[in-house]
Protein backbone atom coordinates (compact mmCIF):
# COMPACT_ATOMS: atom_id res chain seq x y z
CA UNK A 1 0.00 0.00 0.00
CA UNK A 2 1.08 3.14 -0.60
CA UNK A 3 2.42 5.66 2.08
CA UNK A 4 -0.93 7.97 2.10
CA UNK A 5 -2.77 4.73 2.78
CA UNK A 6 -0.35 3.81 6.17
CA UNK A 7 -0.78 7.11 7.66
CA UNK A 8 -4.34 8.29 9.43
CA UNK A 9 -6.08 9.82 6.74
CA UNK A 10 -7.78 12.86 6.65
CA UNK A 11 -11.67 13.20 6.54
CA UNK A 12 -11.59 12.79 2.82
CA UNK A 13 -9.25 10.75 2.94
CA UNK A 14 -11.56 8.02 4.77
CA UNK A 15 -14.41 8.42 2.38
CA UNK A 16 -12.89 7.22 -0.28
CA UNK A 17 -11.43 4.09 1.36
CA UNK A 18 -14.94 3.83 3.08
CA UNK A 19 -16.69 4.10 -0.68
CA UNK A 20 -14.27 1.49 -2.20
CA UNK A 21 -14.71 -1.00 1.10
CA UNK A 22 -18.24 -1.21 0.60
CA UNK A 23 -18.41 -1.20 -2.99
CA UNK A 24 -15.83 -4.05 -3.58
CA UNK A 25 -18.12 -6.01 -0.68
CA UNK A 26 -20.81 -5.32 -2.65
CA UNK A 27 -19.64 -6.53 -6.19
CA UNK A 28 -18.19 -9.33 -3.79
CA UNK A 29 -21.80 -10.49 -3.51
CA UNK A 30 -22.57 -11.03 -6.94
CA UNK A 31 -19.55 -12.04 -8.61
CA UNK A 32 -16.01 -13.64 -8.49
CA UNK A 33 -13.21 -11.68 -6.91
CA UNK A 34 -11.13 -12.36 -9.92
CA UNK A 35 -14.14 -10.98 -12.28
CA UNK A 36 -14.07 -7.70 -10.66
CA UNK A 37 -11.50 -5.15 -12.19
CA UNK A 38 -10.37 -1.92 -10.79
CA UNK A 39 -12.60 -0.03 -13.06
CA UNK A 40 -15.64 -1.98 -11.89
CA UNK A 41 -14.73 -1.03 -8.18
CA UNK A 42 -13.93 2.70 -9.02
CA UNK A 43 -17.91 2.59 -11.24
CA UNK A 44 -19.41 1.09 -8.03
CA UNK A 45 -18.15 3.43 -5.26
CA UNK A 46 -17.93 6.52 -8.01
CA UNK A 47 -13.98 7.40 -7.58
CA UNK A 48 -11.79 8.26 -10.24
CA UNK A 49 -9.38 5.75 -11.35
CA UNK A 50 -6.36 8.32 -10.32
CA UNK A 51 -8.01 8.85 -7.10
CA UNK A 52 -7.96 4.82 -6.44
CA UNK A 53 -3.79 4.53 -7.93
CA UNK A 54 -3.26 7.37 -5.82
CA UNK A 55 -3.99 5.44 -2.64
CA UNK A 56 -2.70 1.67 -4.21
CA UNK A 57 -0.63 0.09 -6.27
CA UNK A 58 -3.19 -1.84 -7.72
CA UNK A 59 -6.19 -4.84 -7.27
CA UNK A 60 -3.98 -7.01 -5.03
CA UNK A 61 -2.71 -4.09 -2.23
CA UNK A 62 -6.53 -2.89 -2.29
CA UNK A 63 -7.53 -6.03 -1.22
CA UNK A 64 -4.56 -6.14 1.53
CA UNK A 65 -5.83 -3.53 2.72
CA UNK A 66 -9.33 -4.72 2.98
CA UNK A 67 -8.05 -7.78 5.17
CA UNK A 68 -6.09 -4.92 7.26
CA UNK A 69 -9.46 -3.55 7.51
CA UNK A 70 -11.18 -6.30 8.84
CA UNK A 71 -8.80 -7.46 11.01
CA UNK A 72 -9.01 -4.39 12.90
CA UNK A 73 -12.69 -4.50 12.90
CA UNK A 74 -12.09 -7.80 14.95
CA UNK A 75 -10.32 -7.04 17.26
CA UNK A 76 -8.20 -9.75 18.31
CA UNK A 77 -5.44 -7.14 20.28
CA UNK A 78 -8.29 -6.41 22.98
CA UNK A 79 -9.22 -10.35 23.65
CA UNK A 80 -5.78 -10.78 24.12
CA UNK A 81 -5.25 -7.62 26.56
CA UNK A 82 -7.81 -9.09 28.91
CA UNK A 83 -5.94 -11.87 30.16
CA UNK A 84 -4.88 -11.88 33.54
CA UNK A 85 -3.21 -13.48 35.98
CA UNK A 86 -5.69 -15.66 36.62
CA UNK A 87 -7.14 -19.07 35.00
CA UNK A 88 -9.72 -17.06 33.13
CA UNK A 89 -7.77 -17.94 29.91
CA UNK A 90 -10.01 -20.51 28.71
CA UNK A 91 -13.64 -18.34 28.76
CA UNK A 92 -11.16 -15.41 27.11
CA UNK A 93 -10.07 -18.38 24.18
CA UNK A 94 -13.42 -19.90 24.18
CA UNK A 95 -15.22 -16.03 23.69
CA UNK A 96 -12.27 -15.58 21.36
CA UNK A 97 -13.50 -18.25 19.07
CA UNK A 98 -16.85 -17.82 19.21
CA UNK A 99 -16.03 -13.84 17.44
CA UNK A 100 -13.40 -15.37 14.81
CA UNK A 101 -16.02 -18.33 14.27
CA UNK A 102 -18.67 -15.85 13.35
CA UNK A 103 -16.38 -12.99 11.54
CA UNK A 104 -15.00 -16.02 9.26
CA UNK A 105 -18.69 -17.26 8.43
CA UNK A 106 -20.03 -13.84 7.62
CA UNK A 107 -16.75 -13.25 5.37
CA UNK A 108 -17.15 -16.63 4.38
CA UNK A 109 -17.24 -15.64 0.41
CA UNK A 110 -14.13 -12.82 0.73
CA UNK A 111 -11.72 -15.36 2.62
CA UNK A 112 -12.71 -18.46 0.34
CA UNK A 113 -12.22 -15.61 -3.04
CA UNK A 114 -8.86 -14.24 -2.28
CA UNK A 115 -7.42 -17.27 -0.90
CA UNK A 116 -4.94 -17.76 -3.64
CA UNK A 117 -4.73 -14.34 -3.26
CA UNK A 118 -1.18 -12.48 -1.76
CA UNK A 119 -3.36 -10.37 0.32
CA UNK A 120 -4.96 -13.27 2.33
CA UNK A 121 -1.19 -14.44 4.06
CA UNK A 122 -2.04 -11.24 5.70
CA UNK A 123 -5.27 -11.95 7.51
CA UNK A 124 -3.94 -15.57 8.23
CA UNK A 125 -0.62 -14.70 9.88
CA UNK A 126 -2.99 -12.03 11.96
CA UNK A 127 -5.15 -14.76 13.29
CA UNK A 128 -2.10 -16.89 13.96
CA UNK A 129 0.09 -14.65 15.85
CA UNK A 130 -4.00 -13.64 18.04
CA UNK A 131 -4.22 -17.25 18.78
CA UNK A 132 -0.33 -18.05 19.42
CA UNK A 133 -0.31 -14.80 21.96
CA UNK A 134 -3.12 -16.19 23.66
CA UNK A 135 -1.34 -20.32 23.64
CA UNK A 136 1.79 -18.88 24.86
CA UNK A 137 0.40 -16.97 27.81
CA UNK A 138 -1.55 -19.99 28.82
CA UNK A 139 1.30 -21.98 28.82
CA UNK A 140 3.58 -19.25 30.56
CA UNK A 141 0.71 -20.24 33.14
CA UNK A 142 0.57 -23.62 33.49
CA UNK A 143 4.57 -23.54 33.92
CA UNK A 144 4.16 -20.85 37.07
CA UNK A 145 1.80 -23.27 38.23
CA UNK A 146 3.72 -25.68 38.83
CA UNK A 147 3.65 -27.74 35.28
CA UNK A 148 5.81 -29.56 32.97
CA UNK A 149 5.90 -29.49 29.44
CA UNK A 150 7.74 -31.38 26.97
CA UNK A 151 8.52 -28.59 24.10
CA UNK A 152 9.20 -25.12 24.62
CA UNK A 153 6.33 -22.88 25.47
CA UNK A 154 6.68 -20.78 21.49
CA UNK A 155 6.86 -24.51 20.05
CA UNK A 156 3.85 -25.89 21.37
CA UNK A 157 1.68 -22.32 21.09
CA UNK A 158 2.81 -22.33 17.74
CA UNK A 159 1.63 -25.96 17.64
CA UNK A 160 -2.00 -25.65 18.69
CA UNK A 161 -2.75 -21.82 17.49
CA UNK A 162 -1.74 -23.13 13.92
CA UNK A 163 -4.10 -26.16 13.92
CA UNK A 164 -6.91 -24.01 14.66
CA UNK A 165 -6.21 -21.32 12.42
CA UNK A 166 -5.75 -23.86 9.46
CA UNK A 167 -8.95 -25.26 10.57
CA UNK A 168 -10.67 -22.02 10.32
CA UNK A 169 -9.03 -21.39 6.98
CA UNK A 170 -10.23 -24.76 5.38
CA UNK A 171 -13.88 -24.36 6.80
CA UNK A 172 -14.33 -21.22 5.08
CA UNK A 173 -12.92 -22.52 2.07
CA UNK A 174 -13.88 -26.61 1.70
CA UNK A 175 -16.15 -27.28 4.80
CA UNK A 176 -19.36 -25.37 4.28
CA UNK A 177 -21.39 -28.24 5.28
CA UNK A 178 -19.94 -27.65 9.19
CA UNK A 179 -21.90 -25.51 11.35
CA UNK A 180 -20.25 -22.91 13.47
CA UNK A 181 -21.28 -24.90 16.53
CA UNK A 182 -19.08 -27.92 15.31
CA UNK A 183 -16.15 -25.87 14.34
CA UNK A 184 -16.37 -24.39 17.90
CA UNK A 185 -16.50 -27.75 19.68
CA UNK A 186 -13.33 -28.28 18.03
CA UNK A 187 -11.48 -25.48 18.85
CA UNK A 188 -12.44 -26.04 22.19
CA UNK A 189 -11.38 -29.90 22.21
CA UNK A 190 -7.69 -28.59 20.85
CA UNK A 191 -7.83 -26.47 24.05
CA UNK A 192 -8.85 -29.23 26.21
CA UNK A 193 -6.43 -31.67 24.57
CA UNK A 194 -3.46 -28.88 25.20
CA UNK A 195 -4.54 -28.83 29.43
CA UNK A 196 -4.62 -32.89 29.77
CA UNK A 197 -1.41 -33.08 28.24
CA UNK A 198 0.02 -30.56 30.41
CA UNK A 199 -1.57 -31.87 33.54
CA UNK A 200 -0.16 -35.47 32.38
CA UNK A 201 3.30 -34.12 31.88
CA UNK A 202 3.07 -32.65 35.84
CA UNK A 203 1.68 -35.61 37.33
CA UNK A 204 4.46 -37.74 35.42
CA UNK A 205 7.00 -35.32 36.87
CA UNK A 206 5.50 -35.78 40.50
CA UNK A 207 6.13 -39.56 40.06
CA UNK A 208 8.97 -39.62 39.20
CA UNK A 209 10.20 -37.27 42.12
CA UNK A 210 8.69 -39.59 44.43
CA UNK A 211 9.76 -42.46 43.49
Amino acid sequence: MKNTAVRKPDIRVKKTYDKLYSAFFELLSSQPYDNITVLDLCEKADVHRATFYKHFLDKQDFVSFCCSRLLDELNLTKDILLLGEGDESKVIYVNMCKKVINFVHDNRRFIRDINASPGSEAFSSALLRAFTDLFEKRLTKVVLNGGILASPIPMLASYYAGGVVSMLKWWAIDGEKYTKEEILRFAVTRFNEAEISFLHNKCMKDHYNNN
